[in-house]
């Protein structure tokens, strides 16, 4: 696939949209840009829509790296990492992971196994393709399914 310099330009603001919409801090947005075309690079998919695709990617590298950073384990005893601002963001934090966890927990076992290897552990779709036994196209469905159902439970909890 062939891009010009408008089109990179266009898949960046694209990508620098979704960062900021991740409410990313504005001094890490253009790293964040970055980390998605290196992971672009990297990648041997070569994906129908590549906008989406590359949005895709960003969504996932600062929701795992954000997880990581709040160190959330998916069991009842997680640890919230020692540089929480104050203890009422320390207790939403909190609060937050346990519903995370609950709803987690909640999911069938193909879906939970699925989820947590992908988000928590940042495991590749290939990896857990190879794993699990199931074909691409089956992970992206469940995993799709799993977040749909997350998404649902975590509002309703929220409301």
């Amino acid at each position: 696939m062939e891009l010009d310099n408008s089109d990179l330009a266009r898949l960046t603001r694209k990508i620098r949209g979704a960062v900021a919409a991740m409410r990313v801090p504005r001094c890490a947005i253009d790293d964040w840009a970055q980390e998605t075309f290196v992971a672009l690079l990297e990648s041997d998919t070569t994906p129908d829509n590549l906008g989406a695709y590359a949005v895709g990617i960003a969504r996932h590298l600062v929701l795992r790296e954000l997880m990581r950073r709040v160190d959330v384990q998916l069991d009842p005893t997680f640890n919230i990492a020692s540089n929480a601002a104050d203890p009422l963001r320390l207790a939403l934090v909190r609060e937050k992971a346990a519903i995370v966890n609950a709803v987690v927990r909640a999911l069938p076992r193909e879906q939970r196994e699925l989820i947590t290897r992908f988000y928590f552990r940042g495991q590749s779709q290939r990896q857990i393709c190879a794993d699990l036994k199931i074909t691409a196209t089956r992970f992206r469905l469940e995993k799709s399914r799993a977040k749909a159902v997350l998404t649902d439970r975590v509002r309703r909890v929220l409301a």
